[in-house]
């Protein structure tokens, strides 16, 4: 695990100042450090430390001089935002972590720690889709969920394949399990949302041709709602 080696009694000095220097902002920098101390960072990375060395894990701390400002790969330092740097430093990190562990666990925690966090599209199901989910058993529907959750993400699911046949843009979640063959049919192109068409369980070689035209019925009806 991977933490800033933030100074904590520094952050959280007084503002006050002195008769000959008083300070500025001395209120927002009094609410500001009770709010630091209300998290109790100290006393998180105290307990981290220790839980991970009983567990036979390792906490590093990284010097948070610039990590959101220094390139990785060039060093430079830039007071705007970097993130057309982002790609650079992931590819650094990937190349340094085979050479230097350590090093590349630091480069790549400045990777996350710099890039922008996207925030998950929401997924509507249409028609009778979710209702059609919650039939499959437990551990194909929790599995159905992962790979959904993924999609929500922007990543691709671990087992799908495009279904061109149904509509542009729509895949199939492909989920086997001991209880049988699971299909979650979506499409993830529009920007609003992860749209859910059809989710049904594969009983035969070959999808049947009823589930196909549903799924392509459900998407459009969906393209003539956008249209309208």
């Amino acid at each position: 695990m991977v933490l800033e080696d933030l100074k904590v009694q520094n952050m959280t000095a007084s503002a006050k100042g002195t008769m000959e220097a008083p300070g500025r902002n001395v209120r927002q920098k009094a609410g500001l450090n009770k709010s630091i101390l209300d998290q109790g960072w100290g006393i998180l990375k105290r307990m981290l430390g220790y839980k991970l060395q009983w567990s036979g894990g390792m906490l590093l701390l990284v010097d948070p001089a610039y990590t959101s400002q220094a390139c990785a790969v060039c060093g430079a330092v830039d007071a705007g935002n970097l993130s057309r740097e982002n790609h650079r430093r992931w590819e650094f990190a990937l190349v340094v972590a085979g050479k230097d562990p350590y090093r590349g666990v630091v480069e790549l925690y400045k990777y996350l720690y710099i890039c922008p966090v996207t925030h998950p599209k929401p997924i509507v199901f249409r028609g009778l889709s979710l209702e059609d989910l919650r039939t499959f058993p437990l551990s194909a529907r929790r599995e159905a969920g992962h790979q959904l959750d993924q999609v929500q993400k922007g990543r691709q699911p671990d087992d799908w394949k495009p279904m061109h046949s149904v509509g542009q843009g729509v895949q199939e979640i492909r989920i086997r399990d001991v209880t049988g063959i699971y299909r979650v049919m979506f499409v993830a192109k529009f920007a609003e949302a992860v749209y859910v068409l059809h989710c049904f369980q594969k009983k035969t070689q070959k999808t049947r041709k009823a589930d196909l035209d549903l799924a392509g019925q459900r998407y459009r009806d969906l393209l003539k709602e956008m249209q309208s």
